[in-house]
């Protein structure tokens, strides 16, 4: 599974892209925790000169829509049954971490 850092839906920021490990029950906030902490880690000049504020990321799928529910259903996320939903196996699972502060 890879995470990247994105500043609008549609513009993912140059070498931002990081391997994320998750559990298969983990839900949207738990893979966003992963994920902002992560960023932090390997890109902290980035997420310094964003936010420190997880609050001010949102998880998202590649389409830009935000990571709640399994995407065309009403059942909530997990890893589990988004790679299940998609058919993807876990490596080829990618989302972005928006910042979305206002």
């Amino acid at each position: 599974m890879a995470v990247a850092l994105y500043v609008n839906k549609s513009r993912q920021l140059p070498n931002s892209k990081l391997m994320l490990s998750c559990l298969e029950d983990d839900g949207p906030q738990a893979v966003k925790l992963k994920a902002f902490n992560k960023q932090s880690a390997f890109n902290p000049h980035i997420i310094n000169r964003l936010s420190d504020n997880i609050n001010d990321f949102k998880l998202i799928y590649r389409s830009g829509k935000e990571v709640d529910y399994i995407p065309q259903s009403n059942v909530e996320f997990t890893v589990k049954r988004y790679r299940e939903a998609t058919g993807l196996s876990y490596q080829s699972l990618q989302f972005g971490l928006l910042f979305c502060k206002y």
